[in-house]
């Protein structure tokens, strides 16, 4: 379960760790960084202490030459520059007191302790020579001088500021010594923990590396898989056109056969018992008149039936287009509409029959036979429009009504008629349109490409402008 979870989240984890050494670098980086500076600035005040050192002892050395100075030649001169030694000697006593109570030195607080007392009796002692000499007591001035204490004196004070000095430079050395080993040792920290950040890193890219390839293969996958299913759409597709074109097709073979059985076997049954009676009737002459009414009814039914039968057989397969062709067959079912529904037809026709497959002529029937029927049923039109071109390349079947439109979106998605017209037309490769607006009536458009075999022989009139219906445009 543990390494469910870390596997889990590793790329966080990685990123975590990658995230705190980077932090830990810079945390030593700074430490060091701190630890140098606060060592280079001990090492300044240490060598700053040593220079004060030296200046002091160089103030002494210059009073005790005003003094010497003075006793030989009593000049004001000496007095000045004993009086400028002695003070700034004072002077730089207590500043170095004061820094070295700071520092928190021991040695040194106890060696500028010893310096400061020792610095005290030489000026004592110089000051009691110098005072004498100046109130003209030459004799007492020089009794004192030549007790040999003042040599004593600066001897000791001269071996204490030495080993001051040493001591200093020592600190200093130290100080030095610790800066250098902070500064390695943060080199190498920061060295050893950059090496284990980038083995990180590496670690992280390789893993990147192969989740981005894993993610690329699994992209190639699923495009071939995506290619196949669509190659295997393209192909369930083609096998479905082809299938619709031959159920299509075995439908208007059925149709036409059973038109055929009807017209041969049923037409010729009630013809013929038509006959038969229409000859018994003339025989029985006026009487009796009940068997003549019963007779002439018999004729009335088996007129129906063979109008039926007619019926029957145009809605099956339309001897019009089996015998005449599509032309003629499409100006009849138009006609007949227009008369039915009280249209104001306009046909635009070509004068010749289209040599086109029975195929391709029953396609365009149906589709305008279903076209005419959805108008008689729902447009209310006043005016249709039918217009049928030819071109080298392609049919061309158009029917626009002004009647009272409806909206694209409203059709029911299994509005049969539309489906089946749009089937049989992109069954066949060509493109069904239909465009229509509430109060605009509508327009339906058909191309269909001529196969290799198949031409169109243009009339006079074919290519005549059409004329336009206010609504349906």
């Amino acid at each position: 379960m543990f390494l469910n979870f870390v596997s889990r989240w590793r790329w966080e984890f990685a990123l975590a760790g990658a995230v705190l050494i980077t932090a830990g670098i810079l945390g030593m980086s700074e430490l060091g960084h701190d630890k140098t500076t606060d060592a280079l600035e001990k090492i300044t005040a240490v060598e700053q202490d040593s220079r004060s050192v030296l200046q002091f002892m160089s103030l002494v050395t210059d009073a005790e030459t005003g003094q010497r100075g003075y006793l030989l030649s009593q000049g004001n001169v000496f007095t000045e520059r004993y009086r400028s030694g002695v003070t700034g000697a004072k002077a730089v006593m207590e500043t170095l007191t004061v820094r070295y109570q700071k520092s928190g030195d021991r040695e040194g607080i106890t060696r500028i302790g010893r310096i400061a007392t020792l610095s005290g009796e030489k000026f004592t002692e110089m000051e009691i020579v110098f005072r004498h000499a100046v109130q003209g007591e030459m004799g007492k001035a020089m009794e004192v001088f030549n007790t040999d204490i003042g040599r004593k004196k600066m001897v000791e004070l001269r071996k204490e500021v030495d080993e001051l000095l040493e001591h200093n430079q020592g600190r200093a050395n130290r100080l030095r010594w610790e800066a250098s080993t902070v500064s390695k040792y943060s080199r190498v920290s920061v060295a050893v923990v950059t090496a284990v950040n980038i083995v990180l890193l590496v670690f992280v890219f390789r893993r990147l590396g192969d989740s981005w390839r894993q993610k690329e293969e699994e992209a190639d996958r699923l495009k071939a898989q995506q290619e196949w299913l669509d190659a295997q759409i393209r192909e369930r597709t083609t096998q479905l056109e082809d299938l619709s074109i031959h159920l299509q097709d075995v439908l208007e073979a059925e149709k036409m056969r059973l038109a055929r059985e009807l017209h041969d076997e049923l037409g010729a049954i009630l013809t013929a018992a038509k006959m038969d009676v229409a000859w018994v009737r003339r025989r029985l002459g006026k009487d009796p008149v009940e068997m003549d009414e019963k007779l002439e009814r018999t004729l009335k039914n088996l007129d129906q039936g063979i109008m039926l039968k007619r019926r029957l057989i145009e809605d099956l397969r339309p001897s019009t287009l089996s015998s005449f062709g599509l032309i003629v067959a499409a100006r009849e079912l138009a006609e007949e509409n227009a008369s039915r529904n009280e249209w104001q037809l306009e046909l635009e026709l070509p004068e010749a029959e289209p040599d086109i497959g029975p195929d391709t002529a029953t396609a365009l029937y149906r589709i305008l036979q279903e076209t005419l029927n959805n108008a008689s049923k729902y447009a209310q039109a006043k005016r249709v429009r039918v217009q049928f071109a030819c071109t080298d390349q392609e049919l061309r079947l158009e029917i626009v009504d002004d009647g009272v439109g409806f909206r694209l979106r409203d059709v029911r998605p299994k509005a049969l008629g539309l489906v089946g017209m749009r089937q049989r037309v992109q069954a066949r490769g060509g493109s069904f349109e239909i465009s229509s607006n509430p109060g605009e009536g509508c327009r339906i458009r058909v191309i269909l490409p001529l196969k290799p075999q198949e031409e169109c022989v243009q009339g006079p009139d074919s290519n005549a402008a059409s004329p336009s219906l206010p609504r349906a445009e």
